[in-house]
């Protein structure tokens, strides 16, 4: 399942999307994306979970502020990999 976090600086790293999601270990993949505005960066997580408790994950992230920002989190309907 997919996770999508946006508005994030454009220094965040990896381990910051860890930090955010308490280190869990079921993340398989973290990959950023600047397209068409460098400073929102958007963060796609590939972590092995359900689509119900990826919900819950988003829903709990989603309007919370790292850095200043707030952030804008989803869990997308359909993502091709």
């Amino acid at each position: 399942m997919v996770i999508t976090l946006g508005n994030l600086p454009p220094h965040v790293t990896q381990e910051d999307i860890s930090d955010l999601l308490r280190g869990d270990a079921r993340i398989q993949k973290i990959t950023f994306n600047n397209e068409g505005n460098p400073n929102k960066v958007t963060a796609l997580i590939d972590i092995d979970i359900d689509r119900f408790e990826a919900q819950f994950i988003s829903k709990k992230l989603n309007r919370t502020f790292f850095e200043d920002r707030r952030i804008e989190a989803y869990t997308p309907l359909f993502y091709g990999r």
